[in-house]
């Protein structure tokens, strides 16, 4: 296991270089204009309910796969978060579209295609194996992306005065990203199968090649979904 790691640390390092991580640093741009991607992430953030879902085990028989059922509860509801997050934004239903064909069209647009694909990627990796290592090796892969992209997402709510109130992409997330029950050091140590980790290695090239493309996808959907509704947080939301 901690080859993988120390893999995944790697890939971890490469992806914080994508442009959308520069952007969300840059500090000569408006923190809200940083955050005008957020609703492209739609699809992938309603998703990754299912992702968890599939994750879980029924009846677990030992303790890594009570460690796997304890973060699928620690993350079930971040979803929410996400939404409240952006009607505080002031994103509303229109801004995806002015009518249900385009609000559709819009979230299973070609254009963010890779949503889907990740999501599906990680529903694969998560019913291929009954190895519960697998599916740890898959929570270390969602936390070390999570923590890249919260961590760069609250330099903006900071920007704006909003990380209190941002609960997806300000402090409360973050902080909650270091509290998890499944933490890498804790796994270091433990060994797996030549087919386990054979598969490890290939879900952590896959899917971290995938969210480097989807946050990137990501990144070109800046500036694309007008604000249509009231903005509560931060400094917009006093003027």
């Amino acid at each position: 296991m901690r080859r993988v790691i120390d893999l995944i640390k790697q890939n971890e390092k490469e992806i914080e270089k994508g442009k959308l991580f520069q952007w969300l640093s840059d500090e000569s741009v408006d923190p809200y204009q940083r955050l005008s991607f957020t609703p492209s992430m739609l699809y992938y953030l309603m998703g990754f309910k299912d992702v968890l879902a599939h994750l879980a085990v029924k009846n677990p028989s030992n303790v890594h796969e009570k460690h796997i059922n304890a973060y699928c509860v620690e993350d079930a509801e971040h979803w929410r978060w996400y939404l409240d997050d952006l009607t505080k934004l002031g994103y509303t239903v229109y801004s995806w579209g002015d009518s249900i064909p385009k609000f559709c069209n819009e979230v299973w647009s070609p254009a963010t295609v890779i949503n889907r694909k990740t999501i599906f990627t990680l529903i694969y990796y998560s019913k291929l194996s009954t190895d519960p290592l697998l599916k740890l090796v898959l929570i270390q892969i969602f936390e070390s992306t999570g923590v890249v992209f919260i961590g760069h997402t609250r330099k903006a709510a900071i920007a704006m005065g909003a990380d209190d109130d941002l609960f997806y992409f300000g402090k409360v997330h973050y902080e909650e990203e270091f509290g998890h029950t499944v933490q890498s050091n804790d796994l270091v140590d433990i060994r797996m199968g030549e087919e386990t980790y054979n598969l490890a290695v290939e879900a952590v090239e896959n899917l971290f090649g995938a969210f480097d493309e989807m946050f990137n996808c990501w990144y070109e959907h800046r500036d694309k979904y007008p604000v249509l509704g009231k903005v509560s947080v931060g400094q917009k939301a006093s003027v």
